[in-house]
């Protein structure tokens, strides 16, 4: 089984004390705001994975222009107001989804497994830091507009980061947590790669204009 990457992103959403339909007020306006930066990027990115036509791809640009839009869970398995882990998911444009808790934001893109993130490749074999930073610029978009300003990249499947996904913590506690136990960061993506698997990086998104 692979194991995928898991971008946290910090935020100062307000959970406490709200409902579901105050926490969705909160964060959809927020995010039909967000104008994405790149989203010519996104589009691209999309209609590759999609393998479509260049007719297809303009049908695309059109339907993938939608709203976010929050994902209701059946209140017979699963009720925001009652829950102790409180979780809303956001479906957005370009198959992009986004996951809010009252600690971190759950970005499901990028799509790559933990490992190809860090050691993510073009076609031919060079490291693939244009198409990487243009992810980070979505991610920090995300995390800005909800007040934060970094993203933690862990890792699922029994991956020895995966423990710190579970937390139940804010970015900040989690990376402070890090620190403590696993030692500093790293300091660029090249060295979680051939690093150790305990090995992690924290991305203030500082390299990035």
């Amino acid at each position: 089984m692979g194991v995928n990457l898991i971008p946290l992103l910090n935020h100062q959403i307000p959970f406490k004390g709200k409902t579901l339909v105050e926490v969705i007020a909160i964060i959809q306006p927020k995010l039909d705001a967000m104008e994405l930066d790149n989203r010519g990027f996104l589009l691209e990115y999309t209609s590759d994975w999609a393998n479509v036509s260049p007719q297809q791809r303009v049908a695309l640009a059109k339907a993938k222009a939608t709203r976010w839009q929050p994902l209701i869970e059946d209140p017979r398995y699963y009720d925001f107001d009652t829950s102790d882990s409180k979780t809303i998911d956001f479906d957005g444009p370009y198959d992009l989804r986004l996951s809010f808790d009252p600690h971190t934001i759950l970005s499901l893109s990028p799509p790559y497994r933990y490992r190809q993130w860090f050691g993510l490749q073009n076609a031919d074999g060079t490291e693939a830091i244009a198409v990487r930073n243009e992810w980070r610029r979505y991610l920090r978009q995300v995390a800005r507009t909800f007040g934060g300003d970094r993203a933690l990249y862990l890792a699922d499947n029994a991956h020895p980061l995966t423990t710190y996904w579970y937390e139940d913590k804010s970015v900040e506690e989690i990376e402070q947590q890090m620190r403590q136990e696993l030692g500093e960061p790293k300091k660029t993506f090249r060295e979680v790669y051939e690093g150790k698997n305990t090995d992690y990086f924290v991305d203030y998104f500082s390299d990035i204009p």
